[in-house]
């Protein structure tokens, strides 16, 4: 809890500071903002939801509080020893995951699981769950093994984005070939519709893969 300070601004600066501490955990504003300031007002009045995520986004767009979030990202980096490189491969162990680094293909079906052993490394990391179930029908036990891996699209997008093959870079290279007036232009058409488009969320979740062993029908 931060002490009381008789000098509002550094209250303030103390209470910004606090901010961006809470913000780099999670990336959440709004909650960073309900840990900073509170969730009443100077008056004792109750802070609302949307008040909170205003002020935290008027926050977010400070070039001093974008810097000292930069440099506690940095910080919090060099602590776990992260690096972009390390990164990329990870995503890159679940973009470029197969199903057949699970199991033993060499024989005829129902594939056979291989032990954990022998799954690749990078597959591993890919690998969301492992389930087995088992049921006995007329005396007879039959086993099915649901395999579930990362969500590969997402995994795909964010190293798309990271090596410079999304759109907004091919844009840029176009843009560099309009004359100043007419890319000016087109960035406002563009600007247009992107605020008149509506978003609509959309699964990315990659389904299960479900293997039956002996044969057994689901």
């Amino acid at each position: 809890m931060t002490p009381p300070n008789d000098d509002p601004e550094s209250a303030r600066e103390a209470r910004i500071r606090r901010f961006v501490e809470e913000y780099v955990i999670d990336h959440n504003g709004v909650r960073a903002y309900f840990v900073a300031f509170g969730r009443e007002t100077s008056t004792g009045r109750p802070r609302s939801y949307s008040a909170a995520c205003v002020e935290a986004s008027k926050l977010l767009k400070k070039p001093t509080v974008r810097a000292e979030i930069r440099a506690a990202q940095s910080d919090a980096r060099k602590r776990c020893r992260v690096t972009a490189d390390r990164v990329v491969n990870e995503l890159a162990a679940i973009a470029f995951s197969r199903i057949s680094d699970y199991f033993d293909i060499s024989s005829s079906e129902p594939w056979e699981l291989l032990p954990i052993q022998e799954v690749p490394i990078p597959a591993r990391k890919a690998l969301k769950y492992l389930k087995y179930r088992s049921r006995i029908v007329k005396g007879v036990k039959y086993k099915t093994i649901v395999v579930q891996c990362q969500p590969k699209l997402p995994a795909l997008f964010k190293l798309y984005d990271h090596l410079g093959m999304g759109p907004e870079n091919q844009l840029e290279q176009l843009f560099n070939l309009l004359s100043p007036a007419l890319r000016d232009q087109v960035m406002a058409e563009l600007a247009d519709c992107l605020t008149r488009r509506k978003s609509r969320p959309v699964d990315r979740t990659d389904p299960p893969i479900i293997i039956h062993g002996d044969g057994y029908p689901e």
